[in-house]
């Protein structure tokens, strides 16, 4: 896998921008932390020159793949992808995080990242299906019922996905490749032919990304949550507020997935609303600290230091409250945000709605 980037890794060498805009190295300060020092890290062990120790594993799984260094990379080198292929290298070793592989243990044995049995959500038959993914179904069922209610009040039935939980994302960021090419063959057999909804961006990137990379087939029909309302705004009416909001873009959907407009374009919707933009927005957010889960998961310590950053640009425009549309976005920033409210955009759009 890290051969196909050989050149790419050749290629930086020199400029450096990166290391002003990523997360990691900001907290950690050592170049092994910063993206052209893991590019570096995948030549050598490409080239036989490393080999894996505790504290290179804690260098390559401290990346949050929040792809901020890519944007701006002058060659556009594919550091998040270098960073998973190392991944995938080393996950088979002994230095090989415990916290990782029993959280990709969690998902094989379960079909979850909560490692969690039980009743499956039964699914009607119907050509839009609303895929909530692990963290939705299992923490924030609130998020579940919210983008029903909203879909509802478009005149869209969707149904509930009833199949495996997970979308495979963390078997794809943890560096376990096989068993995501098997999780993701079992999904996308039944999921093809249908239009597919997603509250969670991560979700969202592993369908339209992942899937076919993996797979060699076309991409499910797959759309963020708000895509699906922000076309239909119209029939949406809202109550009127004073609050003055600030939008939290997720990585994976405002910079990975060009997802930028949709959720603005819902909260300015609400009468009375005053949204203001933080420093660093759009598709230059500044990362949660999540990495997807799979950063909180192997360090909870750096991803919150990360966190606790954009709570404070949070408050250097004087929210009120954050809006954000993942659910891994919101678990971080509620976790270091103190007084400050965090809601996702669909229980905030839904506890907003006018009554039929």
């Amino acid at each position: 896998m890290l051969r196909e980037f050989e050149d790419e890794m050749l290629t930086c060498t020199m400029c450096g921008f990166c290391r002003w805009v990523c997360p990691t190295l900001e907290r950690r300060g050592w170049e092994s932390f910063a993206p052209r020092g893991l590019v570096n890290i995948g030549f050598g062990l490409l080239k036989g020159k490393l080999r894996p120790t505790k504290a290179l594993v804690d260098s390559v799984y401290s990346c949050t793949t929040c792809g901020r260094c890519v944007v701006k990379c002058p060659p556009q080198i594919k550091v998040r992808d270098i960073v998973l292929a190392i991944r995938a290298t080393l996950f088979g070793s002994s230095v090989a995080p415990a916290s990782i592989k029993s959280l990709l243990s969690s998902v094989a044995r379960t079909g979850n990242i909560y490692g969690r049995t039980g009743r499956k959500i039964s699914e009607d038959s119907s050509s839009l299906i609303l895929f909530p993914g692990c963290n939705v179904k299992h923490k924030h069922p609130e998020i579940l019922e919210s983008s029903l209610r909203l879909l509802e009040h478009l005149g869209l039935r969707a149904s509930v996905w009833g199949g495996t939980d997970c979308c495979g994302a963390p078997f794809v960021l943890g560096g376990a490749f096989d068993q995501f090419r098997t999780l993701a063959r079992n999904n996308f057999g039944k999921l093809r032919s249908s239009r597919v909804v997603l509250p969670c961006p991560i979700g969202l990137q592993t369908l339209r990304v992942s899937y076919p990379m993996f797979l060699k087939e076309e991409p499910p029909l797959a759309s963020h949550i708000t895509e699906i309302l922000s076309t239909r705004i119209g029939s949406l009416r809202f109550q009127e507020t004073s609050e003055t909001v600030t939008y939290h873009d997720p990585c994976y959907l405002a910079r990975l997935m060009k997802v930028i407009e949709p959720p603005r374009k819902l909260l300015n919707s609400v009468p009375g609303i005053r949204l203001v933009e933080m420093a660093d927005s759009k598709e230059n957010t500044r990362c949660c600290g999540s990495g997807a889960g799979i950063t909180q998961t192997y360090s909870k310590e750096l991803s919150r230091e990360i966190a606790r950053e954009r709570i404070e640009q949070a408050r250097d425009v004087n929210a009120d409250r954050i809006i954000t549309s993942c659910p891994y976005c919101l678990d971080q920033l509620r976790a270091v945000s103190g007084a400050l409210p965090v809601d996702d955009i669909t229980v905030f759009l839904a506890s907003k709605l006018q009554s039929s």
